[in-house]
């Protein structure tokens, strides 16, 4: 067995990957649904629209307290199809992102959201940037609570190390990460 694939082997095994789900697009669904529940938020921000993130958050059921969802893609194509899907619901605020998202993350005032979805760009490293701009570049020591998808990708991975309270949820793969700055109090 060569190094490589020896590496490979061992950091799968850290971090629990299971094989591949059916439907790899909506593996971090439970998670949100869970979290709407244990937070209630009211303000989301979220780094990659979807199907099935951004239809979740503006669901009035899921998230029954949702005063602003404010989201953004890179995708223009993507954006058209999700911004027309959701056009008439007044909570939602679409942004088409002319460059990299982490550039747009580093601007963001985190502290302004009670929770942030991270599932943008077409790459690993650009995701693990949208992580570390968030955490690092705001030097903030209080925030939402981040949400992470494709936690599995060895770079996602390592950018969530930055976050001093972190959980992974295993069971499903694409794997999804939560993620936060303080512990908060019950």
């Amino acid at each position: 067995m060569n190094l490589r694939r020896l590496a490979k082997t061992g950091f799968n095994r850290w971090i629990g990957l299971v094989e591949v789900s059916a439907e790899p697009y909506r593996t971090h669904v439970p998670v949100l649904i869970q979290l709407a529940q244990l937070l209630k938020p009211r303000r989301i921000a979220e780094f990659g629209m979807g199907h099935f993130s951004t239809s979740i958050f503006l669901d009035r059921v899921c998230f029954p307290l949702v005063e602003r969802l404010t989201s953004f893609e890179d995708d223009s194509e993507w954006f058209a199809v999700i911004a027309k899907k959701h056009s008439q619901d007044l909570r939602f605020e679409p942004n088409l992102v002319p460059g990299p998202m982490w550039k747009t993350a580093v601007k963001l005032r985190a502290s302004d959201y009670d929770l942030v979805l991270v599932d943008d760009s077409k790459t690993e490293c650009d995701r693990a940037k949208t992580l570390l701009a968030l955490r690092v570049a705001q030097r903030i020591t209080k925030g939402p609570v981040v949400v992470v998808h494709d936690a599995e990708l060895p770079r996602v991975r390592v950018a969530t190390l930055v976050f001093p309270n972190r959980m992974y949820f295993y069971d499903l793969c694409p794997q999804t990460g939560v993620l936060c700055w303080k512990r908060r109090r019950s």
